[in-house]
């Protein structure tokens, strides 16, 4: 499945778990408004782009339809963003003007093996000069997620992140 490349990354980093997509009219596409090719338990690629190699591996884990307006700050958080302004901020740059049309909503979890740096936890135990002898910190070999993040991910992930920041300024 195609994402654009700052979604993709947070698909990576455990930050984006569902996607939503406009309904077409042509029954041969994978988003046909009669029935969506995605279902539970099926495992796709994250692409960032037509042609360009998959970054990540996910499982599907709900497929439904909801009109667009119905959509919640919790689903904006599950689609990679802060809230629903944002969200549909980049919808419009997408997809043009928002209006109420049903799309469908495809739910998805970061599937691999387990991170072999923190053993799926998602959290490193370091020994520090602390108070505390023993702390946790995120796992910077998986994002936190608990799924073994291939280098080429480390390396997109790491490359997004620095184009972003920079166009920041």
């Amino acid at each position: 499945m195609m994402f654009t490349e700052p979604l993709a990354a947070k698909i990576i980093k455990g930050e984006k778990t569902a996607t939503r997509r406009v309904m077409s009219d042509n029954p041969r596409s994978p988003w046909s408004s009669h029935r969506c090719l995605y279902e539970v338990g099926q495992t796709f690629t994250v692409n960032p782009g037509r042609g360009v190699k998959r970054v990540a591996e996910c499982e599907v884990t709900a497929v439904y339809k909801q009109p667009l307006g119905q959509m919640t700050e919790y689903d904006a958080r599950a689609e990679g963003f802060t809230d629903r302004y944002s969200f549909w901020v980049v919808w419009n740059d997408l997809h043009g003007a928002f209006d109420d049309q049903e799309v469908w909503v495809v739910e998805f979890k970061l599937t691999g093996a387990r991170c072999g740096e923190c053993d799926g936890t998602g959290q490193m135990r370091n020994e520090g000069r602390s108070l505390l002898r023993w702390h946790t910190m995120p796992c910077t070999g998986c994002f936190a997620t608990g799924i073994d993040a291939t280098q080429r991910g480390r390396d997109f992930v790491a490359r997004v992140e620095r184009e972003l920041a920079e166009a920041a300024g």
